[in-house]
């Protein structure tokens, strides 16, 4: 399995669905490392679901991943995400409700606080986290 570039990490076990098949049809996919796939080869995991292996959707995930490569997918994320960035850290300056963004490609996130200083947030479902700790860190 291929190390993760943008993180430096290479995983045992990636699980991946909706994508595969662009959320046309059913299919869900776990991929793993070749000491795990190995110990699979002799030792049979006896489960599955109702879709699975599914001729259709196994047709449709690999021309949807085709597309994913004659389309240069992941470059556009790349460009858009830059795109989205920018915004994001024009936004993190002018209002003051943005507290913090992050974001990674096309994945992110806006923190809403009353305050840039105390970071006290903004959104009045946050007194749930206050009477939950264990919420703190979802």
């Amino acid at each position: 399995m291929a190390r993760h570039p943008a993180f430096g990490i290479r995983p045992d076990i990636v699980t991946c669905a909706k994508g595969l098949t662009s959320g046309y049809l059913p299919l869900g996919a776990v991929i793993v490392s070749d000491s795990i796939a190995k110990y699979f080869e002799t030792n049979m995991l006896w489960g599955g679901l109702t879709y699975s292996g599914h001729p259709v959707c196994c047709a449709a995930a690999v021309a949807n991943l085709q597309i994913y490569e004659e389309e240069n997918i992941f470059a556009n994320v790349e460009r858009q995400g830059r795109y989205l960035a920018a915004r994001l850290e024009a936004m993190k300056q002018k209002y003051s409700c943005v507290g913090d963004v992050r974001y990674k490609g096309l994945f992110s996130v806006i923190e809403l606080v009353r305050d840039k200083t105390t970071r006290e947030p903004l959104a009045h479902l946050m007194a749930a986290v206050r009477r939950w700790p264990a919420l703190r860190h979802i």
